[in-house]
């Protein structure tokens, strides 16, 4: 679409979402459920956000669908608000980001692709991939696009040296696809890195249960938290020996089996966890992750 969107435009939707859904609590409901399998109070300015940046994503020129992006457009040159909304919320169910995510050590031997919905920010991102290589999530995540750098919030809050350092949670991961691919960086003591590229957006219109995260395709088991250097010795010679044993015999999985199955099953439920691990570590020990996502 040409015609140039004015702020005045733009300021207006963003006044309009939050009064909008506190007067139809249905759909805001319907958002909840989404995402969190049932509302709670603290969680309503997260549901509209997911909004914004399915909305943010559109309005800084990304692009999920080309007929729904000029739907989306021409609602909001001609403040026909409710018309933006009905396609964000589209989007919000049906919309996916696609991902190829490999280890920038290994690259052909540890990768996945998978699938995130549009309504997830950069900091859920973080949180897919650690779970797609089965990391354990005791450290440190950093996103790095160009200049800049992303991490959780919490992280930010608790690190007096986190200069410079964007929360993650507030950035849809649409401003990341402008050149198409970001690295994240799990554990700064092991630093296991990951290159992210992005694929052509997928609409999944028959999407009933419409899930967070979608694994595809994956190789390589995962990595081994807090030994990088026994994995990589592995990869170069299995029979090599640390401390008297064959490396072979230390490695408590079979790195050559991705174990996709079980992946696939699991990735859902345990994006939920390593979410909510993120946002509330006083109480991550106390949490064990489920079929359904987490209990205490």
């Amino acid at each position: 679409m040409a015609k140039k969107i004015s702020k005045k435009k733009i300021d207006g939707f963003i006044e309009f979402v939050p009064p909008y859904y506190i007067e139809h609590t249905e759909k805001l409901i319907a958002l909840a459920e989404r995402m969190d399998d049932v509302m709670v109070e603290e969680g309503l300015p997260a549901y509209i956000a997911s909004i914004g940046m399915i909305a943010t994503a559109m309005i800084y020129g990304y692009v999920y669908d080309e007929e729904l992006y000029d739907t989306f457009m021409e609602g909001l040159y001609n403040e026909d608000y409710e018309k933006c909304i009905e396609v964000c919320e589209y989007l919000h169910e049906h919309a996916y980001y696609a991902l190829t995510v490999t280890w920038d050590s290994y690259p052909k031997l540890l990768s996945r692709h998978f699938l995130i919905s549009a309504r997830c920010n950069i900091a859920d991102m973080m949180y897919a991939v650690m779970v797609a290589f089965r990391c354990e999530g005791y450290h440190i995540i950093e996103t790095k696009h160009g200049a800049d750098f992303y991490q959780p919030a919490y992280l930010i809050m608790n690190n007096d040296f986190a200069q410079d350092i964007d929360p993650a949670e507030f950035v849809p991961i649409a401003a990341l696809a402008e050149d198409g691919k970001a690295t994240v960086t799990y554990d700064f003591g092991d630093n296991w890195c990951f290159n992210v590229r992005f694929r052509k957006p997928v609409i999944i219109k028959d999407n009933p249960t419409s899930p967070n995260v979608i694994l595809q395709k994956a190789t390589g088991y995962g990595i081994f938290e807090d030994n990088r250097y026994l994995l990589e010795t592995f990869i170069q010679n299995p029979l090599e020996e640390y401390e008297g044993v064959m490396v072979k015999d230390i490695l408590p999985f079979d790195f050559s089996d991705a174990m996709t199955d079980e992946l696939k099953e699991g990735f859902e439920p345990l994006f939920k966890y390593m979410r909510n691990a993120y946002n509330t570590p006083e109480d991550y020990n106390a949490i064990e992750p489920t079929e359904e996502g987490m209990v205490s």
